[in-house]
């Protein structure tokens, strides 16, 4: 079995952790407390109750589309 497969090297404090550490503390190393790099449906897991998220799909005459429009110059 690889190495890189059981688990992830912290960037910070080079420390080896294994996956299950990492996914009970949602990628968040246990020495330094250094936050991973985490898939953005992962995140949203952590942030909302269970089942109640709701991915909405934009349309283009959005008011945030008109907003971004305005913004190019900044």
């Amino acid at each position: 079995m690889k190495a890189e497969s059981r688990g992830r090297v912290c960037k910070r404090c080079k420390t080896e952790i294994l996956r299950d550490v990492l996914d009970k503390r949602d990628s968040i190393c246990p020495e330094c407390g250094y936050y991973m790099r985490l898939h953005a449906y992962k995140r949203i897991g952590t942030l909302a109750d269970n089942n109640k998220f709701i991915e909405w799909e934009l349309k283009k005459n959005f008011p945030i589309h008109y907003m971004m429009k305005s913004m190019k110059g900044y």
